[in-house]
């Protein structure tokens, strides 16, 4: 009777233990993935931020062009395992690269905005996940 526990649970470790490491990583690659999604749309706002006030005015007939670069909202993530060892991801972020402008009769209302898209061009930026956290 002993015997058998012991040959059952060796069965058992024998093709059961194998996959414990993996249904963690799993768990690791989800809780890593929100993570990354998260950390992309802050450093998106944050470069947002710092964009919209490296505003330049144009002088025009009309009056004043305000435009800065900025980041849309639309982004792309994917996150891979690097070294499953060390727990370290690569996660891949793909955004658009924006040019925004409004049109006005002084520099004051061209900031005032609402700003239109007046051109797009696609980006992809490389982050790295270590030591628990996304480095910028």
């Amino acid at each position: 009777m002993l015997a058998n526990r012991l040959i059952l649970w060796c069965l058992v470790g024998m093709f059961c233990l194998p996959y414990l490491p993996v249904a963690a990583a799993a768990s690791d690659q989800l809780s890593v993935d929100k993570r990354f999604e998260s950390f992309c749309r802050e450093w998106l706002q944050t470069v947002n931020n710092f964009a919209a006030k490296k505003m330049q005015y144009k002088k025009v007939d009309q009056g004043f062009i305000a435009e800065y670069d900025g980041y849309s909202d639309t982004l792309s993530t994917r996150v891979k395992i690097a070294d499953p060892a060390k727990k370290t991801y690569v996660g891949i972020l793909t955004y658009n690269e924006v040019k925004f402008q409004h049109h006005g009769q002084t520099p004051d209302a061209a900031k005032g905005g609402p700003f239109d898209v007046v051109s797009q061009s696609p980006v992809t930026a490389i982050f790295m996940y270590r030591n628990g956290e996304w480095q910028n």
